[in-house]
Order: C-alpha cells, then structure tokens, then sequence
C-alpha cells in the first residue's frame, strides 16, 4: 500500500556490466546506470572543450536534398596541414564523442584528429529512409543506398578534405557507427577498401553488410556488440568470424550490455 516495490535479478557477468535501467510507465525519466566493478572505466574527456565544433551542410546532387553535417577540429587546428579523420554515421547523436577524442588527444594517446559525424536521412513520409541508406539489401532501398554511398564518396569526402583538412589517405580514415550504422559502416568499408583502411562497427545487425567481408585487401575491422543484444551480437561476431577465416585483421570486443546507449556512447 505504500506504492513501492522491488524486483531481484541475476545478471551473468554482471561485475563486468554497462546496464541502463528505466521503469516503464514512467518512461519520460531518464534511464538509471549501472556500471558494474570490472567494467570498462569511465572515459576521459576534455572540458571545456578546446577544439571546435563546426556545423556545414551539402546540398547533394545524389540525394536531391540538403544534408547536415557536425564536424570537430582538433586543439591548434591548421587548415593547411592534413589530419587523419573519422567519418561517423548517425552524426547528430556523436557530439558527446568529441570530448572523450580530444582528451586523448591532449593526453598524447593519439595524434590530432578530424571528426565528420554525417546526419541521417530523416523525413516524415519515409519512416524507413534510414534503413534505406545504411542496410544494403533493405526491401526497396538499393537506389537509395547507392545515393548515399555516392554522397559519401564524391560529397562528404570532398567537403572535409577540402574545407577541414582531412587526410585523402585510405590508411588514415577509418569509418564508423553502431546499430544501423554499423552495417553501413562495415558495407562502405570492404565496398570501398582503397578509400576506407579500417572501420569501427558497434553492435552491427544485418546480413547484408557480410558482403565482401573477407575478401582479398578488406579493410581492418574493430567489432563491438553486448552480450545482451543477443541478435546483434551473433550477427556482429558472425561478420568477425568470416573476416577472421580469410586471414583479416579484426578484433572482437564482447560488452557486457544491450543495444542501448551504454554499448555505443561515452557514459561518463
């Protein structure tokens, strides 16, 4: 009668655990976090922020629309020089990444960095617009996949080597994303190895984005998932094990966590 109540749980691996807890009603609260003792620490990161934060938009000539994009300049920023650069889906959502790269920056771990977080596409007649462009095989999307991949390519690329000095090298780009993103990161990336020398793919779950994977000169791998995202975990350690057998270079990292916030951002 005093309107509280409490539930029990056994979790596996639960010292190792990066947890988000909500209550559903009541949803409009923000979920609960639960970082068990030997989980990965909290990152670093920089504040006040001492790089900057630049908003640019192409009009695409492949998308027929405008599109966004956030891009991150490293401290000491010179326009003149080249810098090794990140190109990361689902860019709207990756201004909480910036801090965490720059502190290890500052920190000597890595050298100066470009970061080119690329908006999806978003529109309210076509819910289905973001599978469209990042899942290679979705149901009536290939044209729209080859318009993004295009955008990529002759747009994106063009803009942040021009404008923000990214580097023009494939082994000093590296493409990355989680969910949705991740598949397109992992199919842009063995689409397109002279361009992308490695990508970054967290909790990837979609079979199209096995294709090629393995194949002679793919690029370097670094695949993430939790162990709670069941599906997403068997599809990325699926993509690892292919990669692996043909003799590329990839690591397998095993979260212990779901397909939420906690496996893909810098909890603090």
């Amino acid at each position: 009668g005093a309107g509280l109540w409490a539930i029990r749980a056994r979790i596996a691996e639960f010292d190792r655990g990066l947890i988000e807890v909500s209550v559903v009603p009541g949803g409009a609260q923000d979920a609960g976090f639960i970082r068990g003792k030997d989980a990965p620490p909290k990152p670093p990161v920089a504040k006040p922020l001492k790089g900057e934060v630049h908003e640019a938009a192409i009009k695409s000539r492949f998308l027929n629309e405008t599109r966004r994009l956030t891009v991150y300049t490293p401290p000491g920023f010179d326009p003149a020089k080249r810098y090794r650069v990140v190109y990361m889906a689902d860019g709207v959502f990756r201004r909480d990444d910036f801090p965490v790269v720059e502190q290890q920056i500052v920190d000597g771990h890595i050298p100066p960095v470009v970061l080119v977080g690329i908006w999806p596409g978003i529109d309210p007649k076509d819910l289905q617009l973001r599978s469209k462009e990042y899942l290679l095989g979705w149901p009536g999307g290939t044209a729209r996949f080859a318009k993004s991949e295009n955008f990529l390519l002759e747009e994106v690329l063009t803009l942040a080597e021009h404008r923000y000095g990214a580097s023009d090298k494939p082994e000093e780009r590296l493409i990355t994303g989680y969910s949705s993103g991740a598949a397109w990161t992992v199919s842009m990336a063995v689409r397109n190895p002279k361009v992308f020398g490695q990508a970054a793919a967290f909790s990837l779950g979609w079979s199209g984005a096995e294709k090629g994977v393995g194949e002679p000169g793919a690029p370097r791998l670094f695949l993430s998932a939790g162990s709670f995202e069941s599906t997403y975990y068997k599809a990325t350690l699926a993509v690892a094990e292919k990669a692996q057998r043909s003799g590329g270079e990839v690591v397998l990292r095993k979260l212990v966590s779901d397909h939420d916030d906690a496996a893909w951002q810098p909890l603090e």
